[in-house]
Formats: structure tokens, C-alpha cells, sequence
């Protein structure tokens, strides 16, 4: 496995009775806006509540060489990149050590065979 920045964004539309264009954004903004309606009809187009109507995904590898930290609670993720095999460095920071970093193969041998059979289970 290698780390992915993958960006989604999303558009949504809404229908807003206002009495001025920045009156509508402004109740958009504010997070109490609560429409009465699911969905309306204006002048023949219907406009639901938040629909998606458009969408971006796009990914871009950070590659195969990387230093990874991962905090403690994230363990199993941290090990299951370091048993994927790729040249990336895993390391786990332990927060009760004052941010020593434990490699994720050494942490890997601390566990039983039991929290071993569920990492790699996900594999």
C-alpha cells in the first residue's frame, strides 16, 4: 500500500426564500437553517433540499518511499501498511511516552496472537 491525497468536493443546490442574494448565503451559513420543505417546484423545475448535482474526485500518489507516523490509537492501520511490504518507514507515536516513536514492526511483535489475527484479517 501507498499513501493517496485523494480530494472529493461536492455541489449542492438548495432553495432558500430571501428577500436578497446575500440574505439567501447568509441563511445557508448559519448553521440553524432548517427549511420547512423537502422540495418545491419553480416554474416547472423541481429543486430538492441539498442534492448533489455535481461532483470531483481526483488522486495523487505521495509514493512508495515515505516516513509514516501514525498515533497510537491508529495501530492497526500502521501495521497493516507495514505488513503491505512497500519501502515506506512506519512508525507509531506512543502519546504516554512523551511522543516516542515505536517502529510498527516492533509494535506488531508486542501483540497477541489474537490482536495479530485481527490486523491481518483486514488485510
Amino acid at each position: 500500500m501507498k499513501p493517496f491525497r485523494v480530494k472529493h468536493t461536492m455541489t449542492q443546490e438548495y432553495l432558500i426564500f430571501a428577500d436578497s442574494r446575500e440574505e439567501a448565503i447568509d441563511k445557508l451559513i448559519d448553521d440553524s437553517y432548517r427549511p420547512d420543505f423537502d422540495s418545491v417546484e419553480v416554474n416547472g423545475e423541481y429543486f430538492a433540499q441539498g442534492d448533489l448535482i455535481d461532483g470531483k474526485t481526483t488522486a495523487q500518489s505521495l509514493g512508495d518511499n515515505n516516513l509514516l507516523i501514525f498515533q497510537a490509537e491508529d495501530y492497526q492501520e500502521a501495521i497493516r501498511v507495514w505488513l503491505s511490504g512497500k519501502n515506506n518507514k512506519v512508525f507509531i507515536r506512543d502519546a504516554f511516552r512523551d511522543g516516542h516513536l515505536t517502529p510498527a514492526g516492533h509494535y506488531y511483535n508486542t501483540l497477541n496472537n489474537e490482536q495479530k489475527a485481527e490486523v491481518e484479517s483486514i488485510l
